[in-house]
């Protein structure tokens, strides 16, 4: 029977993160009319507060998956919640600040991008409210807005980082809530635009 090395596990283990980290986000947005936008998710959407501003509606495609996003403004705080093709609730997510995000999360966020990037700088920062199985949509759009601590959120994080050998990229990093990552993938160049709104 053989053996398992350290070393051939750690060579694994580090194929396996090069692979993780070789995903790329290509997505392709489009505004598009609320007529144009799934009924079942414009049902919801109706469950929003009234003093919601600029509310706007987007198709995204990438690679094989179409999307569809509401973008709007409510108390000072930028919202995109995120459909799937027939309209079901996928996720919503709010910009924030680092100095909202909790200090040891972000030490711990922090010390990730100082291991892995000789240099990094945080563009865009998302608290991240993941619909689960056990909350129905409305209830998860409910809390999202009340900002409600029920839910592990999820971190995501625009950074444009420069690597040990010195390359330059934007890159996309989702964290949980106690700030290990989860996945991280590069920004394509085509979808700086619509990433950073």
């Amino acid at each position: 029977m053989m053996k398992f090395k350290p070393y051939l596990l750690l060579s694994l283990m580090v194929i396996t993160s090069i692979t993780i980290n070789a995903q790329t986000k290509n997505e392709q947005e489009i505004r598009i009319e609320k007529e144009d936008f799934p009924k079942k998710a414009l049902n919801l959407l109706e469950h929003l507060p009234e003093n919601i501003k600029r509310i706007k509606y987007y198709k995204e495609t990438d690679q094989d998956k179409t999307s569809f996003e509401a973008k709007l403004k409510l108390k000072r705080k930028k919202y995109s919640i995120e459909f799937d093709e027939t309209g079901n609730l996928e996720d919503i997510e709010i910009t924030v600040k680092s100095k909202n995000i909790d200090r040891v999360v972000l030490k711990t966020i922090e010390t990730f991008f100082k291991s892995e990037y000789k240099k990094y700088g945080l563009l865009k920062i998302q608290n991240q409210y993941k619909k689960q199985a056990s909350i129905d949509a409305i209830s998860t759009l409910q809390k999202a807005i009340e900002n409600s601590q029920e839910f592990e959120i999820n971190l995501e994080i625009i950074a444009q980082v420069q690597t040990k050998n010195s390359k330059k990229q934007v890159m996309e990093f989702t964290f949980n809530h106690l700030g290990s990552l989860l996945e991280s993938r590069i920004v394509e160049p085509s979808s700086y635009e619509h990433v950073l709104y």
